[in-house]
């Protein structure tokens, strides 16, 4: 059984640092790639166009990030039964499940609903607004999952505080 566990403790830390890795990617490289695409095949495509390609990113990425709800709340409830507790890893799967729960349940839905109305949705302050949102939402993520992992070893190893 004490295998097991270390099994499962070792499988939850890696797909958190997968989500991670996987939020980092599409954050730094991927748009930073396609919002800059003309530096690679010249001017092909505009701007609403490189924001199609990288919501559809985003939309499968949501898919993951849902899967990694129910992974956080699965493990988090277990872990807490079974008196792995610690403040700082309550808070940290808190609010990694809400902003995980804004980004798949409103903010994705929403930008891909304003983008099938075309381009002019797209440079509404709406949009903007929307878009903006879902940019720090993404960005919360990202450090309260790396609260999370970081946290969450600590706690495994055995050294609170």
């Amino acid at each position: 059984m004490k295998n097991t566990k270390r099994i499962i403790d070792a499988a939850y830390l890696i797909l958190l640092g997968a989500s991670i890795g996987g939020i980092l990617t599409l954050g730094i490289v991927m748009t930073s790639t396609i919002f800059h695409s003309e530096d690679y095949i010249g001017p092909l495509l505009t701007h609403y166009q490189e924001g199609l390609i990288m919501s559809g990113g985003f939309d499968k990425f949501s898919y993951f990030l849902s899967f990694m709800f129910f992974v956080i709340i699965s493990y988090e409830m277990y872990s807490y039964k079974i008196l792995q507790r610690d403040r700082i890893v309550m808070i940290a799967s808190f609010v990694s499940l809400c902003t995980i729960g804004l980004f798949v349940g409103v903010y994705t839905p929403a930008i891909l609903e304003m983008q099938k109305l075309g381009t002019q949705a797209t440079h509404s302050p709406e949009f903007e607004s929307l878009h903006l949102g879902s940019e720090l939402d993404f960005k919360i993520l990202v450090v309260s999952l790396l609260v999370l992992m970081g946290r969450r070893l600590f706690v495994l190893l055995g050294k609170k505080g």
